[in-house]
């Protein structure tokens, strides 16, 4: 035990072997003597003098790092894909012209190599002043060229494209811990789905199926089929998103 290799949790297992074996044979539980009791809150205790962190040590996150997790969620969404669809985006495929449009390169499908990217626009919201997923894309970019970021550097993570998708839907989830969200009973909230909520969002708020297929990149029959949840009821939240694509 002085030398590391035991810990106070390691008699758990340990006297566990003991009572059962001495069960098993008939006799009494000799783990529940008061001096072995007494042992193991003086193991304890001696172990947390030794080591006195015993369990990782959670700290607020840093704003900035909140911010860009947020901004990976909300942009998600916003874009209507899928994480391994944006985690690979570097500064030089995001352009934010000073007209308020959003023009960014996705992939066209999930399977094809990076240099099989697609051209998207998003107008700019009705009321520029509180369109926030396009000021947190702004924020991001600012702090990566601040930082001395190239062309080429990626924009929500560095890690591999399938590490970079757990990722994402592990923002996700702290994010709604955060903010006291649960999913609703028999389902759960995934980076994975965030293209269906962002479909659906946008069906919900009166956008043309056509309009949706073309962003998303799919086909209508496959939005009606796979993406789009008619069972939503439209919110103020759907066309905060995505009111830009409505007639002003």
């Amino acid at each position: 035990w002085r030398c590391g290799n035991l810990v106070a949790a390691s008699l758990k297992p340990i006297l566990a072997a003991v009572r059962k074996r001495h069960l098993g044979a008939g006799y009494g539980n000799p783990c529940d003597a008061a001096a072995v009791r007494e042992a193991k809150a003086g193991f304890r205790r001696a172990g947390l003098l030794l080591r006195a962190q015993t369990q990782p040590n959670r700290i607020p996150l840093p704003s900035a790092i909140f911010r860009h997790r947020l901004t990976t969620v909300v942009l998600q969404f916003w874009w209507m894909r899928r994480a391994g669809d944006i985690t690979g985006l570097c500064v030089a495929d995001v352009q934010l012209p000073a007209d308020g449009r959003t023009c960014y390169q996705v992939p066209d499908h999930k399977t094809v190599p990076r240099d099989g990217l697609i051209a998207r626009t998003l107008p700019p919201a009705h009321d520029g002043a509180y369109d926030v997923p396009r000021q947190l894309l702004a924020r991001l970019l600012a702090d990566l060229r601040s930082a001395g970021a190239s062309a080429g550097t990626r924009l929500f993570t560095s890690c591999a494209a399938r590490a970079a998708s757990g990722n994402v839907t592990g923002w996700l989830r702290d994010g709604l811990v955060r903010l006291g969200v649960t999913a609703p009973v028999g389902t759960i909230y995934s980076s994975h789905s965030l293209k269906k909520g962002g479909a659906t969002a946008a069906n919900a708020a009166g956008v043309p199926r056509d309009a949706i297929a073309e962003l998303a990149n799919t086909t209508e029959r496959t939005l009606a089929e796979t993406y789009i949840s008619t069972l939503v009821v439209p919110s103020w939240y759907d066309r905060y998103f995505f009111g830009r694509l409505l007639p002003a």
